[in-house]
């Protein structure tokens, strides 16, 4: 078949505000046009000769060599030619949420400037703002329209989607973008805009726990529970949501409390071990997967690795390969710290309470262990009384004591 030549001409722009016909959906289209005829007329910007409505009657039609009627329409700028194929669109079609939305905002600059007109033709003493598309926009009682609200309102969604569209937006990518399209659609924008503001929550305590800056004094006793990351559950939605806290990289654990110096580098007389006395003891919690980590972290941190404290839990927990139902700690000395050693074992049994709340019975242990009165604990997210605590989930368990 050869190319069919019309006098109007497709633009697309305007193509792309409408959304795209299922497989199903053409396919009926096809076979209404191949046994009626096309019975509805396409619709054509007079001015300009571009086509605004039919591009998929257009197409199935020069494919079966079908003829179609031709409607044209008058519009004064190219600005109202869209805002006619939005509306058009927006009115004819069981859309998608997030399309409907994605539709809306197109007029927004038009609805701003209208919004702006809006407040001196209302002058104070009520009134209407300028039509859109034919449409008058909502009656103003004197205040200033809502932007927001009218998009929304324009969509047929409420505000608080409308909101949340706008938020993410700008923030997703072309497959979850595709994924609220779909239709059905495969994502909601309620969900998206949860995972996007968990995301940023997160990231924001992330930054605020790996720039805590360590508590003031020097300390015989230091305690270490950092937030371990598991790189290879980031992917994983179910994993992700059973580690509430903010984790931290191997690499921020093992420079926490480091300052930068101009070259990119570390100051010298920052870190972990400016905090430690020279004979001190160091308790630095980890888990299964860390383990082999923990011993450098350790070294870089002043101290040597003794032996390892194993917590035997009442439960068990998540896990990649087998079910965790332990988490470990290392003991670890500075010079020649104090310790009342009499018959501790290395295991300590205590229930699981929160995730990764320590036992009481652990904090007990130490200080009978350890008479050192200068006690620290890093990575706090429990006030305890005797001990300087410091974290930026400090205070976190309080109120389940």
């Amino acid at each position: 078949m050869s190319e069919v030549l019309h006098e109007f001409t497709i633009d697309e722009e305007f193509e792309s505000l409408i959304l795209p016909l299922t497989d199903g959906e053409y396919q009926l289209l096809k076979t209404s046009i191949e046994a009626n005829g096309c019975l509805d007329p396409v619709i054509v910007w007079q001015e300009e000769q571009i086509l605004l409505d039919g591009h998929n009657r257009v197409e199935i039609c020069d494919e079966l060599e079908t003829q179609f009627d031709v409607r044209e329409m008058s519009f004064e700028s190219r600005a109202a030619a869209k805002e006619w194929v939005i509306l058009h669109q927006l009115g004819r079609r069981n859309l998608p949420v997030y399309h409907r939305c994605e539709l809306a905002l197109a007029l927004e600059p038009s609805i701003r400037a209208r919004a702006k007109a809006n407040q001196s033709v209302a002058g104070g003493s009520g009134g209407l703002s300028p039509s859109l598309g034919g449409e008058k926009l909502s009656p103003t009682s004197g205040k200033a329209l809502d932007t927001e609200r009218e998009l929304a309102r324009i969509a047929d969604v409420g505000h608080d989607t409308m909101h949340k569209v706008m938020h993410i937006r700008p923030r997703i990518d072309d497959k979850t973008r595709e994924q609220l399209r779909a239709r059905p659609p495969e994502k909601t924008v309620n969900g998206v805009y949860k995972q996007l503001t968990k995301a940023a929550k997160k990231a924001k305590q992330i930054a605020a726990t790996e720039t805590a800056e360590l508590p003031d004094g020097i300390f015989n006793v230091i305690v270490a529970d950092p937030p371990w990351q598991y790189f290879n559950r980031e992917d994983d939605a179910e994993h992700r949501a059973a580690n509430p806290y903010p984790s931290m990289s191997i690499e921020a654990i093992t420079n926490y409390g480091k300052q930068p110096d101009e070259n990119g580098g570390w100051m010298d007389g920052t870190g972990v071990q400016t905090i430690a006395d020279e004979n001190a003891i160091l308790w630095l919690w980890t888990t299964n997967a860390h383990i082999e980590h923990s011993f450098g972290i350790a070294r870089e941190w002043g101290f040597e690795p003794k032996t390892i404290l194993t917590w035997a839990k009442d439960r068990m927990g998540m896990g990649e390969w087998l079910r965790g139902q332990t988490e470990h700690c290392l003991m670890c000395v500075r010079g020649k710290p104090v310790v009342r050693l009499t018959s501790e074992t290395t295991l300590i049994k205590g229930p699981m309470r929160e995730h990764s709340r320590k036992p009481d019975e652990f904090y007990a242990m130490v200080e009978k262990l350890c008479p050192g009165k200068a006690r620290a604990e890093l990575f706090s997210r429990t006030e305890r009384e005797g001990w300087t605590t410091a974290g930026a989930e400090k205070g976190m368990f309080n109120d389940n004591e």
